[in-house]
């Protein structure tokens, strides 16, 4: 599955490159035929803008092809979330509008997926602030490889610094809370485990850009836990990998998988 998320990198790279391509073709076109009074040198920045542009565009679509090549073979396949094995995950960022967080087992074998919600243009248009590491008040998903329903994340509002988690039958099952102000560089907060006289609290802290998260045994995130068969996998110099504390067939780690995907939402890398 690694190599789709490259491949998906190439398309739209080569996309980036056409539509630069076509506004330059715009601009000559409106040049000399009502802006010949424009200096020269003008146009030609700006010719030159785009045009760079458009070739970054197609820098990135032959990275993007190089990779999908190196890392076909290497392909795993898929996983199942098996909640009594699967200790340990490898999160990606997918290449799409807006973010979307693939997970893999140790070995490369693709287990799912998490995304945003999208109902219409105006949730469309929200989902693109997750570009700028914002977490949206929209529904986030997981879903296994075969499309089955895991997990759902959702913010409160805007101004919440509290996120709701709810299982697959929608019976809530935790929260987060986190320091808003601080949340651009380090997470802090807490992650709550059921209700009532059975809430469970985790002290959840990470160090500069997310790089080091302790959960306080709910997970564990390192990016510097960096085997060298992950490089060869993922093609990536920094490789994030997440340590469960728990089995994800409890609550505690369906609630420690949301606050992983949510990291990763609010994160630079």
């Amino acid at each position: 599955m690694i190599h789709k998320k490259y491949m998906r990198t190439m398309w739209g790279g080569l996309i980036f490159a056409l539509v630069s391509s076509i506004v330059v073709g715009i601009f000559v076109l409106i040049h000399w035929q009502w802006l010949d009074f424009v200096e020269s040198v003008v146009m030609w920045n700006i010719y030159i803008t785009v045009g760079s542009i458009g070739g970054g565009g197609i820098l990135v679509a032959i990275i993007g092809y190089v990779f999908a090549k190196l890392t076909r073979p290497h392909d795993q396949g898929l996983a199942e979330l098996d909640y009594e094995k699967i200790k340990e995950v490898i999160p990606q960022f997918d290449v799409w509008f807006f973010k979307r967080v693939m997970l893999f087992n140790t070995r490369g074998a693709y287990i799912g997926r998490s995304t945003m919600e999208i109902t219409g243009v105006s949730t469309f248009l929200v989902s693109l602030l997750s570009n700028i590491n914002f977490l949206t008040p929209l529904n986030y998903h997981f879903h296994d490889h075969t499309g089955e329903h895991i997990v759902t994340f959702k913010r409160r509002g805007w101004r919440s610094a509290v996120v709701d988690i709810w299982d697959a039958t929608g019976r809530q099952i935790g929260h987060v809370e986190f320091d808003e102000l601080k949340v651009l560089l380090r997470f802090r907060g807490y992650a709550f485990v059921g209700s009532g006289e059975t809430l469970e609290k985790f002290r959840v802290k990470s160090e500069l850009l997310f790089d080091e998260t302790d959960g306080s045994g709910l997970l564990d995130l390192s990016s510097f836990r960096n085997d060298v068969k992950y490089h060869y996998i993922f093609r990536d110099f920094q490789v994030r990998v997440v340590k469960f504390g728990y089995p994800l067939s409890e609550d505690k780690g369906k609630v420690a998988l949301a606050l992983l995907l949510m990291l990763n939402y609010l994160s630079w890398k």
